[in-house]
């Protein structure tokens, strides 16, 4: 078996048992375009999907992989009255479903995009992109990340467990990945919640799940109860590796989402901002753009 087909696989069995280590401005009327090596005709079928062209959906369908990316026009942000309105171009993602049957699926949020209320770092806003996912049920996934950063990996589990994977196209060692049980698996939530937050590894214990594998914390900071910042020791290959991680309790369900990106040090600054955006955005149960 190659390479990419266990990496594949690997994505696939962990969404499968849903392990979780997680308008002033409107839509440019956007020319869709997909992120892939030769975009052709799968960027035409990707267009009359988000465009709703009269083109018959199924057999565009057909010309597209299984996950994909593509560009939305751009959404805009105000975190609070006077502050200055951000845009900021969005891409929206297309997961695989490793479920059986037909899953249709949303491809784009709601038009027009409303203002956002969050306030974008504007000694970053060149170097950041905005992401949204439709994970079906009236869910969707939104998060800031690094602009321009291709798709790796995007799928949903059969127990609705979410995986989320960019990677920088100049440095594949470059990586931002995005994890949510959903509620599902709630042996991995709770040990994923005793494993990054120090104060619910005994309660994680008590539940009948201990925490399996040390994870190697340089840095550790509760921003919240429910939130935690941290810091890993770099790669051997010299990356920067920082998180942040939510754990959310919703009708006695455990939910536990995660953000992870590696870099190489000159990016920490803008990696720092994308995570602590992820503090305000991966703290709601609720999407900010539907």
């Amino acid at each position: 078996m190659g390479k990419e087909k266990r990496s594949a696989l690997r994505f696939k069995n962990l969404l499968m048992v849903g392990l979780s280590l997680a308008a002033v401005g409107c839509s440019t009327g956007p020319q869709a375009a997909l992120h892939t090596e030769k975009p052709g005709e799968i960027t035409a079928a990707a267009a009359a999907i988000l465009n709703d062209s009269p083109v018959q959906k199924e057999d565009a369908a057909e010309k597209l992989p299984a996950s994909f990316m593509i560009e939305a026009g751009q959404v805009s942000f105000q975190g609070k009255t006077g502050e200055t309105i951000t845009s900021l171009p969005l891409k929206v993602i297309k997961a695989e479903f490793y479920i059986d049957g037909d899953q249709p699926q949303t491809v784009g949020p709601k038009k027009p995009y409303p203002v956002i209320p969050l306030s974008i770092p504007q000694s970053s806003k060149d170097e950041l992109g905005a992401y949204w996912m439709d994970v079906l049920g009236g869910g969707s996934v939104f998060f800031i990340g690094p602009r321009d950063w291709t798709l790796g990996q995007a799928g949903i589990g059969a127990n609705g467990s979410i995986g989320i994977e960019l990677v920088n196209p100049h440095d594949p060692n470059q990586k931002l990945n995005y994890s949510d049980n959903a509620g599902g698996c709630q042996g991995c939530a709770i040990t994923s919640i005793g494993t990054y937050f120090p104060d619910k590894e005994k309660w994680a214990e008590e539940q009948g799940f201990p925490i399996s594998a040390k994870v190697a914390f340089k840095e550790r900071t509760l921003v919240s109860p429910t939130t935690v910042q941290y810091l890993l020791a770099d790669s051997p290959d010299g990356y920067h590796i920082s998180g942040v991680a939510h754990h959310l309790s919703q009708e006695g369900s455990q939910r536990f989402l995660k953000m992870e990106i590696s870099c190489q040090a000159e990016q920490a600054k803008t990696a720092k901002d994308i995570l602590d955006l992820f503090v305000t955005t991966g703290a709601s149960a609720a999407s900010l753009l539907e």
